[in-house]
């Protein structure tokens, strides 16, 4: 019992200098180079915990996003501190996210990059929810938050709140004016037929299908590999579509267009219309971030959601935390 002890005291330790060496050279290497003694130094009175999506560092996609901002706003909550978002990198946030019951919004101008008065920093989400990960994790968050410095520039996914993730996110966001009307044309197409019930279909394939680019590369998959995946999903809708007759419709979405176009020719289904990018990638259009943010507010709206995972598709978070939005049942369908 002891030697058991003792070694998981060294595992801790030896995992917490890691990650922070491993943070620590990133914010040296990378994003010290925007900072300067000559830079304008910060005019905000109480100190201020910023989350930077302004391209200088790779943080995921929609929703890695989402997890470090909600994770970062409540680590602020908690210690007295202010927070604000800064995302201009692919897009400006404000676009389609506005603030709700909390104005986290910050202009380029109010952003020091002098040495004396800011730090940046880079924390990663570790993608273990066990309870020694998750201390861990506030641990770091903790260490690298409190430092004495008037603003904290954060580049994150970290998760560890991901059970408060609903109520975080419905503090800090509603829908913009723009967003708000492209989704509820698509609820309107589910509901206005006397039936008041809709469910969501969502499948992330990467690059298996040889359709969607990754900020990382991806291998794509043998073309029998590809038929089956796609054949597979293409049942499992129909078997959750039997399952749902109470249904007026199935929203289907995925990162895929060459299945979309296959799945919406199915009874029941329908598929909200535009091309789609990865968040990470920013020489992408921004009619294919308005598509991103309209599927996930339109998840959000259903009544069921469900994702569909073979082979190598991806356990996404992007049905799964939409559902938390507006609290519906979200099941995952392994075949």
């Amino acid at each position: 019992m002891a030697n058991k002890l003792i070694y998981s005291v060294k595992f801790a330790v030896n995992r917490l200098f890691l990650r922070e060496y491993r943070y620590n050279r990133i914010e040296r290497h990378y994003l010290r180079q925007y900072y300067s003694d000559t830079a304008p130094s910060a005019t905000n009175k109480r100190k201020v915990v910023v989350f930077m999506a302004d391209g200088k560092r790779r943080q995921g996609g929609l929703v890695d996003r989402l997890f470090g901002i909600t994770t970062m706003y409540k680590y602020s909550k908690e210690h007295g501190i202010d927070f604000r978002i800064y995302w201009n990198v692919p897009f400006d946030l404000g676009l389609f996210l506005v603030p709700n019951r909390y104005d986290w919004r910050i202009s380029g101008q109010d952003i020091s990059y002098n040495n004396r008065s800011s730090r940046a920093c880079f924390l990663d989400a570790m993608h273990d929810s066990s309870d020694k990960a998750v201390r861990l994790q506030k641990r770091i968050t903790d260490k690298f938050l409190s430092r004495k410095y008037m603003q904290i520039h954060v580049y994150s996914n970290m998760d560890y709140e991901r059970e408060m993730f609903g109520i975080l996110f419905n503090e800090l966001f509603k829908p913009s004016d723009f967003i708000q009307k492209e989704v509820q044309t698509v609820i309107n197409k589910f509901r206005n037929n006397g039936n008041s019930m809709y469910i969501s279909i969502s499948t992330r394939f990467m690059e298996l299908l040889g359709d969607f680019s990754e900020p990382k590369r991806y291998t794509v998959a043998s073309v029998s590999e590809q038929e089956r995946l796609i054949n597979g999903c293409i049942e499992q809708i129909k078997i959750i579509r039997d399952r749902h007759p109470e249904a007026s419709g199935i929203l289907v979405t995925s990162d895929s267009i060459r299945f979309l176009d296959i799945a919406q020719k199915l009874e029941r289904c329908y598929v909200i219309p535009g091309n789609i990018s990865h968040v990470d990638v920013t020489c992408s259009g921004l009619e294919t971030h308005v598509k991103t943010f309209v599927d996930f507010f339109a998840i959000a709206h259903a009544d069921v959601s469900y994702l569909l995972v073979s082979g190598k598709m991806h356990h996404s978070n992007f049905s799964r935390m939409a559902a938390c939005i507006y609290k519906h049942p979200f099941i995952e369908v392994t075949f």
